[in-house]
């Protein structure tokens, strides 16, 4: 089965999120394992008024690996399938399983997952290769496993 790793909003504008450091870390290991194997990698970068289009907020996180050979795509919501070539790319290349990881779990991951498996694609995430940040009712962490939680009981 065809898989490839996609890597969504690891922005310098997203940098204070929680535990980026260790984020990037575990998602630059799952990206040196595609290329051990010669596995697709695509990175989404949002673009919104937070994170423009060419300014330093909406690049890629310096310590983050940006393989030459990597797809690099936009997009400017939650759905890293809307408006974007990504169902296009993974048909034409035969793909059905996608490990996702990035940034913000409660918004872009979540949603990107839901609508991947609603397009028949099987989906594998792991713990620690997403990140988000805290709000009134909970801290980035119990979000981070609450969605977890969900994920694979749900969509896995």
């Amino acid at each position: 089965m065809k898989q490839v790793l996609i890597v969504i909003d690891l922005q310098k504008g997203l940098k204070d999120l929680f535990q980026m450091d260790q984020v990037v870390h575990n998602v630059n290991q799952l990206i040196k394992t595609y290329q051990r194997h010669n596995l697709p990698i695509i990175f989404f970068q949002h673009v919104d008024d937070d994170l423009p289009s060419g300014s330093e907020s909406g690049e890629l996180i310096d310590d983050l690996i940006c393989p030459r050979e990597a797809l690099y795509l936009k997009k400017t919501r939650a759905d890293a399938f809307w408006h974007t070539p990504l169902e296009s790319y993974l048909r034409d290349h035969q793909i059905e399983r996608l490990q996702i990881c990035g940034a913000q779990t409660d918004f872009c991951i979540d949603t990107t997952i839901k609508v991947a498996v609603h397009l028949d694609f099987q989906v594998q995430v792991s713990l620690n290769t997403f990140t988000t940040a805290s709000n009134r009712g909970l801290t980035a962490k119990q979000i981070n496993y609450h969605y977890y939680e969900i994920w694979k009981t749900s969509f896995f």
